[in-house]
């Protein structure tokens, strides 16, 4: 859904940009771990996904330590 999501922001395809963007909020609980939540944020911002980019900064925040923790062991 990130491709997706980065695709139609590019081709400037709103419908689709603004369904994918939903989609990946609707499993946010399940998408967005602390391994990941940097990855997530920095592609959220590529693609001008405002509410998922935010929702990665508040997650970060939230989980500082599992989020430092897991980029240390990486």
């Amino acid at each position: 859904l990130l491709d997706v999501l980065v695709a139609a922001d590019r081709w400037l395809m709103p419908d689709l940009h603004a369904e994918a963007q939903y989609q990946i909020m609707m499993g946010i609980k399940f998408f967005v771990r602390p391994d990941n939540v940097e990855g997530v944020k920095k592609v959220a911002g590529m693609a001008n996904a405002t509410e998922l980019r935010n929702y990665c900064e508040q997650y970060g925040a939230l989980n500082a330590q599992a989020v430092l923790l897991t980029n240390a062991a990486n």
